[in-house]
């Protein structure tokens, strides 16, 4: 069957992946569909008109669960009117999740009048079965088309999911046919989503999802057009994205693996968290949420720790944190269960990529003969060019202080007029160093396709340089 790449075609592929049905919307004051017996992975379907926007809060799938694991405290509050009781717990709710944020909440439960209410039950330990039942009535469920604010003019979230009523995660999805993609999905959070609605404040929802067919990214806290989004690609190629897919869409790694109830219920227990980090220049303390990338939410183990190692590692390295891999011959070699190579955090724009302004200089002095005068806008003194336009002169005079060195035109290099605040690269070099009162000046040529490793230095080291 062919895959339906539209909007609501990724809309009803990742619901259908997750409850075994489409979960279309339910009319106002109906039902979604429930549980299916057969295909998804433990997720049910859910109503947008369930979604209390005053609370944040499903207020059908909460009562649902905590009348079916804790009914006497649900009888107290309540649950089945819109009343002071019912309304006073809902507000008890909204503000320890606000002071704790959600993860705890689930986690630890809350605590209202007489009542220690639990409202997620983790993962069962081996034999347990009073524990694995308990699991077993978590509601996770998958709403469509959620309306997020009270603006009844703001567009609604394309999907939303929730554990026990609670909000974990949203969606927004785009895709290649109608020449979006991704990044549209991320400037639709950026642009189109106030960050004072209470769904999106820190800690409400484990994370925000901007997704098409091909790629995934996410965002743990919404903060308009400064809201960081982060890929959670599996890489393809030593590279960035993802790789095909016989079966389907690229991307079903995230319901396949990180969205089954088992998977998300680890990740929730051992690694996400909302931590607080102390800025060591200004001693500020701020709360941040961690939710991990894709290689880090692969076979997470609790009570224990994860570490991640730059560069090749050693033998000795792999042997103690590494993963056995028999030979043939009998011996053992041990291997990281995942790499994630450089190249593909540059192309995700995660690191930057230190050669692709890399620039060999060459110190000499130059025949007048081979070069013209010019005049770089972002200096006032007179530069000379080579016949090759990406080859800058530019001369130092006697009189400048030994750290002047290299001037670069903006027609040579763009992002790199940012090196200082009058456009300028400083590079001391050996002529520059070598050089006299009695000479009038040193011409340094500089070519502007090749790297610029060597003027990645900082102000102190270069100012240090150029004095010896």
């Amino acid at each position: 069957m062919a895959t339906d790449t539209s909007e609501r075609g990724l809309e009803r592929l990742i619901c259908t992946a997750l409850a075994g049905h489409s979960c279309d919307p339910a009319n106002a004051g109906g039902v979604a569909e429930g549980r299916s017996a057969g295909g998804g992975v433990g997720w049910s379907g859910g109503s947008p008109h369930a979604y209390d926007r005053e609370f944040c809060v499903d207020r059908v799938q909460l009562a649902a669960f905590l009348r079916a694991t804790q009914p006497q405290a649900a009888a107290s509050l309540a649950l089945h009117e819109d009343g002071p009781t019912c309304r006073k717990f809902l507000a008890r709710l909204q503000g320890e999740i606000s002071k704790r944020s959600t993860i705890d909440v689930l986690r630890h439960g809350i605590k209202h009048g007489p009542h220690d209410l639990s409202l997620f039950y983790g993962t069962p330990s081996a034999g347990n079965e009073q524990a694995r039942e308990r699991f077993a009535r978590n509601r996770f469920t998958v709403v469509r088309q959620l309306r997020d604010s009270r603006d009844e003019t703001q567009r609604a979230l394309d999907i939303g999911l929730f554990i026990n009523g609670l909000p974990v995660f949203t969606f927004e999805l785009k895709n290649n046919l109608t020449k979006q993609t991704v990044g549209d999905a991320v400037e639709q959070y950026r642009k189109d989503r106030n960050p004072r609605e209470k769904l999106f404040e820190l800690g409400r929802c484990v994370a925000h999802f901007a997704v098409d067919e091909g790629e995934v990214r996410f965002c743990t806290h919404l903060k308009g057009k400064a809201s960081w989004f982060l890929p959670f690609n599996r890489g393809w190629n030593d590279g960035a994205g993802n790789p095909p897919n016989p079966r389907g869409v690229k991307i079903d790694y995230l319901w396949r693996e990180v969205l089954t109830r088992e998977s998300l219920t680890n990740i929730l227990e051992n690694y996400a968290q909302v931590v607080v980090v102390k800025d060591e220049k200004t001693g500020r303390k701020r709360r941040t949420q961690i939710w991990p990338r894709y290689h880090q939410s692969r076979r997470l183990l609790p009570n224990a720790s994860y570490f991640a190692f730059t560069a090749t590692p050693k033998n000795k390295t792999l042997e103690i944190f590494g993963e056995p891999d028999p030979q043939s011959e009998g011996a053992v070699r041990h291997g990281a269960f995942h790499s994630y190579t450089m190249k593909q955090a540059i192309q995700e724009k995660f690191i930057l990529d230190v050669l692709a302004h890399y620039t060999p200089v060459d110190a000499t002095t130059s025949s007048p003969r081979r070069c013209r005068t010019i005049r770089s806008s972002t200096s006032r003194r007179p530069s000379r060019s080579c016949g090759d336009s990406s080859r800058v002169m530019s001369t130092r005079s006697a009189s400048r202080p030994r750290s002047w060195s290299t001037t670069f035109t903006p027609r040579c290099w763009g992002t790199a007029r940012s090196a200082d605040r009058r456009g300028r690269w400083w590079l001391p070099t050996a002529s520059s160093a070598r050089s006299s009162t009695s000479r009038p000046s040193v011409t340094t040529c500089v070519s502007a396709r090749a790297r610029i490793g060597p003027l990645l230095r900082s102000p102190a080291s270069r100012s240090s340089a150029a004095r010896g």
